[in-house]
């Protein structure tokens, strides 16, 4: 997707907007149901760990994403606040802007983020 969006932009600058907090949608009405095979929704809601932060900017920068903007308000059934962001959050929030802010651009191609998930090894792209 982020590939595409580089083509259909020219290439110009392309920010990505990243989920940094638990947004509290576990909250909302609509997450009271089940999902397809009976399973509830609501405690699928919840905000990222500081490991799926990594993954998610360090694929995002790999793929052309040229600035990152963290999202952290707190949604609930209505505003929940401004920032929901706990303490795992914070640290990678921080050491990813360490890495950002220290590398020249292109930053994409010099982040160096080794993350295993799952068992699944995930690294950024070479040039």
């Amino acid at each position: 997707m982020l590939d595409k969006l580089n083509r259909l932009t020219n290439n110009k600058p392309v920010m990505l907007i990243a989920e940094a907090s638990n947004q509290g949608i576990g909250q909302q009405d609509w997450t009271k149901q089940n999902d397809a095979t009976g399973t509830p929704l609501s405690p699928k809601m919840r905000g990222p760990t500081g490991d799926e932060m990594s993954m998610m900017i360090g694929i995002a920068m790999a793929h052309g994403v040229d600035m990152v903007c963290w999202f952290v308000t707190i949604v609930n059934k209505g505003f929940g606040g401004f920032d929901g962001t706990n303490a795992d959050e914070a640290a990678a929030e921080t050491t990813i802007d360490a890495q950002l802010n220290a590398k020249p651009a292109p930053v994409a191609m010099n982040l160096q983020i080794d993350l295993s998930v799952n068992g699944v090894k995930y690294v950024p792209a070479k040039p």
